[in-house]
């Protein structure tokens, strides 16, 4: 009779022992975890949580930074907190993350506190607030469940769009209880009164103010045909200046010329001026001095001509290019674009004189 009692002690014992060893092995990892350092830990907690931020995990997320927070409260980790919220489309949350971190977190590096403010500047448009007025002091504020502080309001409460419940409360008073539904880009303002039982509270004063578009920075710029036009401009000058220089210098190569052909016998010398190579000196130190200057002035002329030449065809291109542009940017204009004006300029090498010439068709 005593032998199953017996049996039964020993697989009690035996249970004990095996809970026991259970009990210490899940105990063991804890407490190796309590002795480890909190930032260690937190800090892994972070990466885990960063981890599950780029796999759109952001609920977990959100508990591994809450986590880190909760064994380390560095201000930095509410920027974590931030992009969790977002992820989970509870954008005013999310401001008030940011809006702590800028307040809190003054050695973090610019380009973080950067972020956090276009961060917040981009959710500002896409959020309500909410300003709650009382008649009484120190009353509690919760919307949706939610602590928001108490009376008076430090400032404007951060809702995301939708129907919301807020209700203000002091011990010995009844609770004031307001159902409310905020838009995006909506301001509310509340007076909850608490002393008047009676009397029934007031409808919400409703001000709407519109959200300012974002501010987007612009360059002033010029329109392309306008600098292609000042351009073609440019160059006509430069070459019409061009192209005279090369007349001027033909005539003067002409002038010479005809000095060289005209020269009078001096006696002096062997006579007229000739370009035959067996009369010496050309007919003398005049004629040599005549057929040089002539010679020079020719190939000045000719490159002048070339150069303005040149200038002119790209001046009459650019011109040609931006009266297209500007009738294509004008809707009036428009429906003439296949009649504008085209022009061509085409310049040829001269065979009875040196130079260019050039005919420009309209």
């Amino acid at each position: 009779m005593m032998m199953p009692t017996m049996r039964y002690a020993s697989l009690c014992c035996f249970v004990g022992v095996v809970a026991g060893m259970a009990t210490l092995a899940a105990a063991t990892p804890a407490q190796a975890q309590a002795q480890e350092d909190p930032k260690a830990v937190a800090r892994a907690k972070l990466v885990e949580g960063s981890d599950l931020l780029k796999r759109g995990e952001y609920r977990e997320a959100l508990v591994r930074f809450q986590e880190a927070y909760a064994l380390v409260p560095s201000p930095k980790i509410l920027y974590n907190f931030g992009l969790a919220y977002i992820g989970l489309s509870r954008n005013a949350d999310a401001i008030d993350a940011f809006e702590k971190f800028l307040a809190e977190a003054q050695d973090a590096a610019p380009e973080l506190r950067a972020n956090a403010e276009r961060h917040r500047n981009t959710l500002a448009q896409q959020t309500g607030s909410l300003i709650v007025e009382a008649d009484v002091k120190d009353a509690e504020i919760s919307v949706d469940g939610r602590a928001r502080g108490t009376t008076p309001a430090p400032g404007p409460i951060r809702l995301d769009p939708g129907p919301h419940q807020l209700v203000v409360e002091k011990a010995g008073l009844p609770p004031y209880t307001r159902r409310m539904t905020i838009e995006a880009g909506q301001k509310i303002i509340v007076e909850a009164r608490l002393t008047k039982e009676a009397a029934p509270a007031p409808p919400p004063v409703i001000t709407v103010v519109q959200a300012p578009p974002p501010v987007v920075p612009t360059e002033k710029s010029t329109p392309s045909h306008t600098l292609k036009w000042k351009l073609g401009l440019g160059l006509g000058v430069v070459a019409v200046a061009a192209l005279g220089f090369g007349v001027v210098e033909r005539l003067g190569a002409n002038s010479k010329f005809n000095d060289f052909n005209n020269h009078p016998d001096t006696g002096q010398g062997p006579g007229q001026c000739d370009t035959d190579a067996r009369v010496p000196r050309n007919g003398g130190a005049d004629c040599t001095s005549l057929l040089d200057a002539g010679n020079s002035a020719a190939s000045k002329a000719t490159v002048g001509l070339i150069i303005g030449g040149v200038l002119a065809a790209g001046s009459v291109a650019l011109l040609a290019v931006s009266w297209n542009d500007r009738v294509e940017e004008s809707p009036k204009t428009a429906a003439r674009a296949s009649a504008s004006t085209t022009m061509a300029l085409r310049c040829n090498p001269s065979l009875l004189t040196p130079g260019l010439s050039c005919n420009l068709r309209f």
